[in-house]
């Protein structure tokens, strides 16, 4: 779960790539998100089985990005409180 704030609301991109990342695309987790004040669930499996051809390892993650292109001047984003959670179940 992840909670974002951005004033004027932006789309925001989550990437997460893990240590055998080959630098491509299609060998990471990407996704696109409108924001405001929104709050972000993303599924373990859907960030395990992002990369093509093989299954991240979510024991070696090496990166987490959070990153928007040409936001409007004076934006602030605020990130708080990424953490991971047990499906219930």
């Amino acid at each position: 779960i992840i909670n974002f704030a951005t004033a004027p609301p932006v789309p925001i991109t989550i990437r997460v790539h893990d240590r055998a990342h080959n630098n491509e695309h299609e060998d990471r987790f990407n996704r696109r998100f409108d924001t405001g004040n929104a709050s972000v669930s993303i599924p373990l499996d859907q960030i395990r089985e992002a990369p093509a051809g093989r299954s991240m390892d979510l024991t070696r993650i090496e990166e987490l990005t959070f990153f928007t292109s040409d936001p409007p001047p004076g934006t602030v984003l605020e990130v708080s409180a990424p953490c991971l959670q047990r499906e219930a179940g």
